[in-house]
């Protein structure tokens, strides 16, 4: 993040967390924390309570991610002996509490396991993401991706803010084969093609198509 438009100003830090604000020229400021839930079960309502804690030291649009070492579902766990109910129930009330809401993922649905290629294989669902609605309304298109790490049993999450999104124009797109023998046609197919959200078709089409035609046109100008 500092590498590019915004500031970055460390407030606070902790074995369970690493909070900071960012601020950034055309949106202004805003907040991100990454948690890490206290490992232990018996010292999860301590987790809980540091999230509401930090929930009220600023009212700046936040994003909270990484390992909570809680879920929300019993759907969110393959293997292995069921989440308690009380654990559950208490994440939940935490997050509500803090106003946060999920903002879903992108890849692997387990983001932890332990025991691979033995009955005893576990999977969870432990890492996520959560922002506050103001927070969302800075980042409309924010995605959460999961990517495999061969060195750790967690997953790795990567926080994409601007995900673009394609409007479609009114004219009717045209491919031309003479395109076909441009290097460049390759390149802006690939880049378009990697640029809107996963599973988004339609737009990733349509996209392309956008970029072709620009293309096309600054070719016919020259």
């Amino acid at each position: 993040m500092w590498r590019n438009e915004g500031v970055v100003e460390i407030k606070g830090s902790c074995a369970n967390y690493i909070d900071f604000e960012v601020e950034c020229e055309q949106i202004g400021r805003w907040r991100y924390t990454g948690f890490y839930g206290c490992l232990e079960r018996t010292r999860r309502q301590e987790s809980w309570d540091i999230l509401r804690e930090l929930a009220s030291k600023s009212q700046l649009p936040w994003c909270v991610l990484r390992d909570f070492n809680d879920m929300f579902f019993n759907s969110e766990k393959c293997g292995g002996r069921p989440h308690p109910n009380n654990l559950l129930t208490g994440f939940g009330e935490a997050i509500t509490d803090c106003e946060l809401e999920d903002i879903g993922f992108i890849g692997s649905e387990f983001t932890w396991e332990k025991s691979r290629g033995t009955p005893g294989w576990i999977q969870e669902r432990l890492d996520r993401g959560f922002v506050t609605q103001s927070w969302r309304q800075l980042f409309p298109t924010v995605e959460v991706h999961v990517l495999k790490v061969s060195t750790s049993n967690h997953l790795m999450l990567i926080l994409k803010l601007n995900s673009q999104i394609y409007v479609p124009k009114s004219r009717k797109f045209r491919f031309e084969n003479l395109w076909i023998k441009e290097a460049e046609c390759l390149n802006i197919v690939k880049e378009s093609w990697n640029t809107v959200g996963l599973g988004n078709i339609l737009g990733k089409i349509e996209y392309c198509c956008l970029n072709l035609n620009e293309s096309g046109e600054e070719r016919s100008e020259i």
